[in-house]
């Protein structure tokens, strides 16, 4: 009798130890916070104060350098007594601004252009006796195509600030011209070219709204994106450092720069956050 008590007693100790086994197998016994339970900051904190503010809505788009004149390339007749063709050699490839003199003859004549181009191929026309043919890339027929998604049409106008950007440079820009027919959801834009590039040069392009709008804008440090939602931390306890993840719904961009050319990238928050929330970031 005593043997088989003995025996029951280590069968159920077997079982328990099984049976806790499990449980910690599949997590049960883990002491696991869920993304909404407050979380202690594992680092120093850099918050910030939800709060309306007024600003420019910031379109980011992507340009391409077209002409916009056919034929591509402008064109300038020499007599061809007054030039000399190996001095014409030397010239390709050179840059020429408005009124500038491009060649002189022997005789004192001056040829001036009359736009911003740069030489790119001569010849000789056949056709007239007597003259050299110069073909200009014309800078002024140049124009920067780019589309913009039509719920922004009413947003922009002719006197919307416009920063075309090339690598690390920015310049300053201008609408030339709005479309007005919707194609696959986009209208083109055409934007005036603020400095001399090449057909085929790709470039960014910030658009932004004639008009300013208030609403509730987050520094975009704030804002985190996992690949489907995005979401805020939330401060719940500003004296312990107490947060919470909040998903949040964005709108609008909008880009800011400082006397010190310090530029900040900001969201409207359309839901999730209130006037007065405090949010928090870890110190990068």
């Amino acid at each position: 009798m005593k043997r088989k008590i003995i025996m029951a007693f280590f069968l159920a100790m077997v079982l328990a130890f099984s049976v806790f086994g499990l449980l910690w197998s599949n997590g049960f016994l883990e002491n696991k916070r869920e993304n909404t339970e407050p979380s202690e900051p594992k680092a120093e904190l850099v918050i910030d104060r939800v709060r309306f503010e007024e600003y420019f809505s910031n379109y980011k788009l992507k340009g391409i350098v077209r002409n916009k004149t056919s034929p591509e390339l402008t064109k300038m007749a020499l007599p061809f007594s007054a030039i000399n063709e190996e001095k014409i050699k030397t010239l390709l490839g050179k840059d020429y601004s408005v009124g500038e003199t491009v060649l002189s003859s022997a005789e004192g004549d001056d040829f001036v252009i009359d736009f911003n181009g740069k030489l790119v191929d001569y010849s000789y026309d056949s056709d007239v006796s007597g003259e050299w043919l110069l073909f200009f890339l014309n800078y002024d027929s140049l124009l920067i195509e780019t589309e913009i998604d039509e719920s922004h049409y009413e947003k922009i106008g002719y006197d919307s600030v416009v920063k075309v950007k090339k690598g690390k440079k920015s310049f300053s820009s201008a609408i030339h011209r709005i479309g007005y027919e919707v194609n696959h959801g986009v209208i083109g834009l055409t934007v005036d070219l603020p400095v001399q590039m090449l057909p085929g040069t790709e470039v960014d392009i910030d658009v932004f709204s004639s008009f300013s709008k208030k609403a509730l804008w987050v520094d975009a440090d704030f804002i985190i994106w996992d690949g489907s939602s995005y979401y805020v931390f939330k401060v719940i306890d500003e004296n312990d450092g107490l947060f919470v993840k909040i998903p949040v719904t964005v709108g609008e961009v909008s880009e800011l720069t400082d006397p010190n050319g310090t530029v900040s990238i900001l969201y409207e928050i359309c839901s999730g956050l209130v006037e007065g929330d405090i949010i928090c970031i870890e110190q990068r």
